[in-house]
């Protein structure tokens, strides 16, 4: 019935987000090792639609929301049994429940879904879903601890393999610039979790204490919540930080502006294995971040990085003073240990984990 070497790989977009990222470079990898992968999706739109082409991956819309779940159940069915794979692999918590159950009742071999985050939301529904599935990978210890501990799921069927990065997008062989300014950076869609408020008022206290003297910080990402993004403004207009304080908005070349800038901030409320802290390692680019979800099992505090004890006002500004104070020789020595640490993470090394799941399946 099945195609021993077909894997479906779903989830609800094929948007510019990590996990989504995570999903495309994993169905990449599979093709490489011989196998057959198909990604589908609910919402239409691809930012990943070039790269798929270029490696022959088809990818199809099931064109549904949540509204309309008699119409997703029918043709995530149909797809499933036209399909017919050996593995469906799903990404994100609802589409985990969707798929794992369609899976089953389409009798897949082997089914395989993946927790993302460490938040609340990231665990929805894991409770139904670990029924129908045969191992559930988590991107990071701490959400596998949450799975086993706190949701009862057995420890048998749940695997850590942390996220993995293409390195030879992203190297630091392009030397930083030399203007005489430090340049800081946040990457991350303008949401209530990416704490970008907190960030801007802790600079601005800095601003006050003469510290953000040759200095300049640069906002990356999608505006998702215009209020936030209004106040972030207002905030930066009021205390005359425009020539300062930068929104470049979405950009698709991140490697190289990683590679212009001295250190990145991650001040979020909660996270699972960002993808932008493995970015600004293998650029050399200075890591800060809030030490929350799996960031310290990626983050050395004074090792590797500089961790953030929480997400507040006066801890982010007490870092970021940390590092601008900093001894530059410390700094690099830091830099170098995480550019170094980065290399473990490449995508053949974490293939081969995910690869060990896949072979257990049981199928002709």
């Amino acid at each position: 019935m099945w195609k021993s070497k077909k894997i479906i790989y779903y989830t609800s977009s094929l948007r510019s987000g990590g996990a989504e990222r995570q999903l495309v470079y994993t169905a990449i990898e599979a093709k490489k090792n011989g196998y057959d992968p198909v990604i589908i999706v609910d919402y239409p739109g691809n930012h990943f639609e070039k790269v798929l082409k270029e490696y022959s991956i088809p990818f199809y819309f099931t064109n549904t929301t949540g509204r309309n779940p008699i119409k997703r159940f029918h043709k995530l069915m149909k797809m499933t049994r036209r399909e017919r794979p050996a593995i469906f692999h799903s990404f994100l918590s609802t589409r985990n429940l969707w798929g794992m159950f369609i899976a089953m009742l389409c009798r897949v071999p082997l089914r395989v879904a993946s927790i993302r985050g460490t938040n609340d939301a990231s665990f929805s529904g894991v409770k139904i879903y670990s029924k129908f599935c045969h191992y559930i990978i988590c991107n990071s210890k701490l959400a596998e601890s949450i799975t086993v501990n706190k949701y009862n799921v057995s420890s048998n069927k749940v695997r850590t393999i942390y996220n993995a990065i293409d390195l030879s997008k992203f190297n630091s062989d392009i030397s930083k610039k030399k203007n005489g300014k430090i340049t800081g950076i946040i990457i991350a869609s303008i949401t209530k979790n990416k704490n970008h408020l907190s960030l801007i008022e802790a600079l601005i206290k800095i601003n006050k204490k003469e510290k953000l003297e040759d200095f300049e910080f640069l906002l990356v990402g999608k505006k998702k919540d215009d209020g936030i993004y209004n106040s972030i403004f207002e905030d930066i207009k009021k205390n005359k930080l425009e020539d300062k304080i930068k929104f470049l908005g979405v950009r698709e070349d991140i490697p190289e502006i990683l590679n212009n800038c001295d250190f990145l901030v991650v001040p979020s409320f909660h996270e699972g294995f960002p993808n932008v802290l493995m970015e600004a390692m293998a650029t050399k680019t200075f890591v800060i971040a809030t030490k929350v979800g799996g960031i310290p099992e990626l983050i050395s505090d004074n090792s590797t990085g500089f961790l953030i004890p929480t997400p507040s006002v006066k801890d982010i500004e007490n870092i970021i003073l940390k590092y601008l104070n900093a001894n530059r020789e410390k700094i690099n020595e830091i830099v170098n240990k995480a550019y170094l640490r980065i290399q473990e993470y490449n995508w053949d090394n974490i293939f081969k984990e995910i690869n060990s799941i896949y072979a257990t399946g049981k199928w002709e």
